[in-house]
């Protein structure tokens, strides 16, 4: 998936950026599989090859690359993705490679990611556990 490529390089040579930067050169390269509009109210679970947009409720666990909660949306799920991308409201647990608060962002629950982007303004509560990425650093495997 291109899409996941343009993640992997993006998170290397991460530096100081506006979120609609990332979002914008990221949808480009990984378009939208599953959309839930604002107003809808989803329970259940989802689990799909490509990128999950919610902009309006979702209560259940996800399985997919990249999730992104748009700012009025919320979102009680239990999530295991590449990527989460957070604008409104997530409740649960997470379990990334890569997650990225916007200041517009508010987190309640726990998260396991190997890297963290905060921007100011960003609320969160609860579990951080940051792990160590393999085969980064030094180039040793282990």
């Amino acid at each position: 998936m291109r899409g996941l490529e343009f993640l992997d390089k993006w998170n290397k040579s991460l530096s100081i950026r506006s979120r609609h930067d990332f979002l914008d050169r990221f949808l480009r390269e990984c378009p939208v599989e599953v959309f839930l509009p604002p107003l809808v109210i989803l329970e259940g679970n989802i689990e799909t090859p490509g990128l999950v947009r919610v902009e309006g409720t979702l209560k259940g666990r996800v399985k997919c690359p990249v999730i992104v909660i748009a700012e009025n949306a919320q979102a009680i799920v239990e999530v295991e993705a590449q990527c989460v991308y957070v604008e409104g409201l997530l409740r649960g647990i997470v379990n990334s490679s890569f997650f990225y608060l916007c200041s517009s962002g508010k987190v309640e629950g726990d998260i396991k990611t190997k890297t963290l982007f905060v921007e100011q303004g960003a609320w969160m509560k609860g579990k951080l556990l940051i792990e160590k990425g393999r085969n980064h650093g030094d180039g040793k495997s282990g």
